[in-house]
């Protein structure tokens, strides 16, 4: 048996709604969200389904693109400790050298005395006149504490219980797609 033809006007309906939910959610300059919608897509199933096409590249993207940048951060470290070591045989090779000052094409290299420093051998015998306290942080409400007591009905002034948003789940062969997102303009 074959499904009846869903009514056009409805379909339109539907289509409009969620372009202009879209709207405040979604970046309509994007190309390929536009495509999703313009390809000729007047169901919400094969809107969703474009939409979660491009989701799961996203997520590709971000997975990729995290690890990436996890790998730059590392090679950073690796070169500021490299350089510090450069550095320190520039200082030992100008140790060597009788001059105090080394003229290149590319740089001049000056070996100026160094200002001194302050070593602590001992903190617990320095006279409270030289310790800083440091400012204490602002105090912040314990968000955990304040739910376990609205839920078993105490009141607190300035809390209150909120109406959970609705959460949409995306079940599928990815595991990634098992995590819950909250529905955007949806209380």
């Amino acid at each position: 048996m074959s499904e009846p033809l869903p009514n056009l006007f409805t379909e339109f309906a539907r289509f409009r709604e969620l372009c202009e939910r879209l709207g405040s959610d979604v970046d309509l300059t994007d190309a390929s969200v536009i495509d999703a919608l313009l390809e000729g897509e007047t169901q919400v199933k094969e809107i969703v389904a474009a939409l979660l096409e491009d989701l799961d590249e996203n997520d590709i993207l971000v997975v990729g693109l995290s690890a990436k940048i996890e790998a730059f951060k590392a090679r950073l470290e690796s070169f500021k400790l490299r350089n510090e070591g450069l550095r320190r045989l520039i200082g030992q090779a100008m140790d060597l050298s009788p001059d105090k000052t080394l003229r290149m094409d590319s740089a001049t290299i000056t070996m100026a005395k160094g200002r001194a420093s302050v070593r602590i051998t001992d903190q617990s015998r320095i006279p409270f006149d030289y310790m800083v306290q440091p400012e204490a942080p602002d105090p912040r409400p314990d968000k955990e504490a304040i739910l376990a007591d609205l839920t078993k009905g105490v009141t607190i002034d300035g809390a209150e219980l909120n109406n959970p948003a609705p959460q949409l789940r995306i079940k599928g062969d990815i595991a990634r797609y098992r995590a819950k997102m909250p529905v955007q303009g949806k209380e």
